[in-house]
């Protein structure tokens, strides 16, 4: 079977991973927060990357990853297969423009864009067919971003994955990636909420399900959509700029 068909289309909010048991790392270290910058490492591959070490009123209860350019270096992957696919349909962008406007958005936010730019409609099948190649791709190329399982590895506080993406694609990023048993079960999409990011609900779903105040989440995003959200969620959240896809001024 292709890798897409190992998971069902609709997950319920229960979204169980098709693996075997599931343990969360034990290994504990110094709160990130009281480490300065140079402690966490000096490449991109890092969450503080150059950026001063930012201070925290309090101490966070729970860590928010996006998946797509924070967990996994999915970007450049994905963008790939939509302007393949797209550029079929007559509708030709460059991989830098498609980042700059739809990164961080859901597949029908960017379809409705693009539909409503060019006053047509894409085939019923157009992103099922997207979501196919994007499972292949991803079995065969898909890497955790550089230093992220150390990092996850390090710090012993609450934490889950709120992304756009469906559960199908987002289940499949964290499994071919072996990121799973970090965050399981605490894995959630889009798909569950009324509306995706740049608005709150994700963020809200996903600090309700942690039973967590807003206020007390710590945010990690890569999108401008995604730090929108947080921050109408009430949330304080870091921008992370060490995905392949973040040229410089990201």
């Amino acid at each position: 079977r292709s890798p897409l068909e190992q998971f069902p289309v609709k997950h319920q909010a229960s979204r169980q991973f098709p693996s075997a048991a599931m343990v969360y790392p034990t290994a504990l270290s110094t709160p990130f927060w009281e480490k300065s910058n140079a402690a966490l490492g000096q490449t991109r591959s890092h969450f503080y990357d150059e950026a001063p070490c930012m201070s925290f009123l309090k101490k966070p209860e729970l860590l928010i990853f996006d998946c797509d350019g924070v967990l996994v270096d999915s970007e450049l992957i994905a963008t790939a297969v939509h302007i393949e696919a797209l550029a079929k349909c007559g509708y030709i962008i460059s991989a830098e423009e498609y980042n700059d406007r739809f990164v961080g958005m859901t597949d029908q936010q960017s379809y409705s864009v693009i539909e409503s730019e060019r006053g047509f409609r894409l085939p019923e099948d157009h992103h099922e067919s997207v979501m196919a190649e994007i499972a292949n791709r991803y079995a065969r190329d898909l890497r955790a971003t550089s230093g992220v399982r150390q990092t996850l590895q390090a710090l012993n506080l609450k934490k889950c994955v709120a992304s756009n993406s469906d559960t199908t694609k987002l289940c499949l990023a964290l499994i071919v990636t072996d990121l799973h048993n970090f965050f399981w079960p605490h894995v959630f999409s889009a798909s569950q909420v009324a509306r995706g990011k740049p608005a709150p609900d994700l963020f809200l779903f996903a600090a309700q399900n942690m039973k967590t105040p807003a206020d007390s989440c710590l945010v990690i995003e890569d999108s401008v959509a995604g730090t929108q959200a947080a921050v109408a969620a009430g949330m304080t959240v870091i921008g992370f700029v060490g995905g392949s896809h973040c040229l410089p001024g990201h």
